[in-house]
């Protein structure tokens, strides 16, 4: 199986990136990590370094959640979909909500790792200014066109739900779990995932083709 996994260089995303890289090695899964955001620094080239079923591509650029960040994130679109068909990826995963609305040719995983909805909303206790339109319109785009929304909390997934619509399919995987469940071929336990995610035991020996809710299902 080949993954596509989108990542930034900044912080928890990239710890978790690196984690489930090395999780999925003993399944003979090969990976594309497309890192998006800072060059990386020696420590993380060096985590890098110590795994071998992953090919690494590296874009220097602006985020969505950066301050005019839209004519970068369109050209990583374009550049995350160059590498998904020269790798040959049979599953996409993304971190950045914009990408998942680009037309794939593989099943989307939207990893929901923060937002800038909610975390407005629970520090100023109001909306973002308008400034931040462009940021929600993507945001919309991507939860909704995502074969499935995965979220670490079910606090994070209800704030997605309330700002952005209810995704096509949706889950609670806390990250301990997602490597546990996901990578050894067990159901979710009811404690680390919402009872809509409906992912088989079977999940990585025939992920995508036999996950229910995806394309071709």
């Amino acid at each position: 199986m080949k993954l596509l996994l989108s990542t930034d260089t900044i912080g928890g995303v990239w710890t978790y990136s690196i984690e489930l890289v090395r999780a999925l090695e003993p399944h003979g899964v090969e990976v594309a990590l497309a890192c998006l955001g800072a060059e990386l620094n020696e420590a993380q080239r060096a985590e890098v370094a110590e795994l071998e079923n992953m090919t690494l591509f590296e874009r220097p650029c602006a985020l969505e959640w950066m301050h005019d960040p839209w004519s970068d994130v369109d050209a990583s679109g374009d550049w995350l979909r160059n590498i998904a068909d020269r790798f040959g990826a049979d599953l996409i995963q993304l971190c950045s909500y914009s990408h998942a609305a680009l037309g794939w040719n593989a099943p989307v995983i939207l990893v929901a790792h923060s937002c800038v909805y909610s975390w407005w909303q629970a520090v100023h206790r109001d909306t973002p200014p308008e400034s931040w339109r462009e940021y929600y319109q993507r945001v919309r785009a991507g939860v909704r066109a995502a074969d499935l929304v995965v979220a670490p909390s079910q606090g994070m997934l209800t704030a997605l739900r309330s700002h952005y619509g209810e995704p096509r399919r949706s889950c609670v995987i806390r990250t301990p779990a997602l490597h546990t469940c996901l990578l050894h071929g067990r159901s979710c336990p009811s404690s680390s995932v919402s009872a809509g995610c409906g992912i088989p035991q079977r999940t990585l020996r025939g992920w995508p083709a036999q996950a229910p809710g995806f394309p071709g299902k």
